[in-house]
């Protein structure tokens, strides 16, 4: 499915704004991006798995510890809550044995405005966390909005992490630099292309002004839409960059690839049918 997405062979099913119904874009989604994870070493899953909740982390270091990693893809319990029998799938559950301590990560994805039930984030926790005193649990919520998680869920548990598709990308391109395993760097690069094709991509609008921005502004929905606004608000003022002459290879004063003569000279030869 990755490379079907990629190749633009069935990207269109999958985004957002799609309006063509029953399709579980959601469980696609979760299955071509982590379902890869099952055929990497321990070690890497729990390096990336790690870096995306936002917990420190060094592979050096994870390199020497003892791992044995399981992934569980939509497991189901049914158990009391609230005095009431209900039952509960998050999308993954990943399982780690490190040194003889368990470590539990539930992921709950959601794709599009779709948003958690009443009382779901509290369910996976309940039935799904770690009851051992020296075990750790995290519970992450990867959504294209978080707003509503962490104003209503996140202050509730300290180990309750959330983090937005564009957050995710940005993790990835930092975890692709980290690493030097080049089966995990190919993944890497297809899950960058993948959210590219979903309309997702990191922001650079804004870096010859060398301004420094924080990055999880520079991630921000709302921001991202001023920069691209602005860009679309001057190129209809015909003021942009100009490419022209690239494929000449020319070494070119950035001075005067912005100067209006010669930007004109760009434009004119660019126009004509020669």
């Amino acid at each position: 499915m990755l490379h079907a997405v990629i190749k633009k062979k069935c990207h269109y099913l999958l985004k957002k704004q799609n309006n063509i119904r029953k399709i579980p874009r959601e469980d696609i989604i979760t299955s071509t991006i982590f379902g890869p994870l099952r055929y990497f070493e321990d070690q890497y899953i729990y390096y990336f798995i790690r870096s995306i909740a936002g917990i420190e982390n060094n592979l050096d270091d994870n390199n020497k510890l003892q791992v044995e990693a399981n992934i569980y893809f939509w497991p189901s319990k049914k158990a009391t809550f609230n005095k009431e029998r209900k039952s509960c799938e998050p999308d993954i559950v990943f399982n780690f044995d490190v040194n003889d301590k368990k470590e539990i990560y539930i992921f709950e994805l959601k794709w599009g405005a779709y948003s958690f039930s009443e009382d779901q984030i509290e369910r996976e926790w309940q039935f799904f966390k770690s009851t051992k005193e020296d075990a750790t649990s995290y519970l992450i919520y990867l959504a294209n909005y978080v707003d509503t998680f962490n104003a209503i869920k996140a202050s509730k548990n300290k180990n309750w992490k959330s983090l937005t598709w564009l957050n995710f990308l940005h993790k990835i391109h930092k975890i692709k630099h980290q690493s030097h395993n080049p089966k995990l760097q190919h993944y890497l690069d297809d899950l960058i292309s993948f959210l590219n094709c979903l309309d997702f991509r990191a922001f650079n609008s804004f870096t010859h002004l060398k301004l420094n921005i924080d990055s999880d502004l520079k991630i921000n929905y709302h921001f991202r839409n001023i920069g691209d606004d602005l860009i679309s608000f001057l190129d209809c003022l015909d003021l942009r960059t100009f490419n022209a002459f690239t494929n000449l290879n020319l070494n070119i004063v950035p001075d005067l690839k912005i100067n209006y003569h010669f930007r004109n000279i760009g434009t004119d030869v660019s126009s004509s049918n020669i």
